[in-house]
């Protein structure tokens, strides 16, 4: 379905796709081929993907944030539940991920963390 949609989208257009805790619910195996299927998606189309999703499903999908300070105010408790915000594109054909910010789960704060990335791109670069 997805991949149709982009099909029909005028060519300049920048597709973004976004995803919010919809993949915590998601098995290993299954992750493993939305990654894989996104991937070939974001290089075809010159596309971006924004995901929000807990630590281990973005882990799983992105590898490891980078070390990142505490988020003042927060209980550790809360912190272990909090959403990771990343932002990637496959200009190579290679997935390329940054991790942007953490929020709570229900958006009670935010914190941005625009200068910690993984194999970081410009998005200027992906403009149509």
């Amino acid at each position: 379905m997805l991949e149709a949609w982009l099909e029909r989208l005028p060519k300049n257009t920048w597709p973004i796709i976004l995803n919010t805790w919809v993949l915590y619910y998601a098995s290993g195996p299954a992750l493993a081929e939305h990654r894989s299927a996104l991937q070939r998606l974001l290089h075809r189309h010159r596309a971006s993907w924004v995901s929000a999703e807990d630590l281990h499903t973005s882990t799983t999908l992105f590898g490891p944030p980078p070390t990142l300070p505490p988020v003042e105010g927060v209980s550790r408790d809360e912190a272990l539940a909090q959403t990771f915000w990343v932002t990637a594109q496959a200009p190579e054909g290679e997935l390329q991920a940054r991790y942007v910010a953490r929020s709570h789960p229900h958006g009670q704060w935010v914190r941005w963390d625009g200068g910690h990335d993984r194999n970081s791109v410009s998005l200027e670069a992906w403009r149509p």
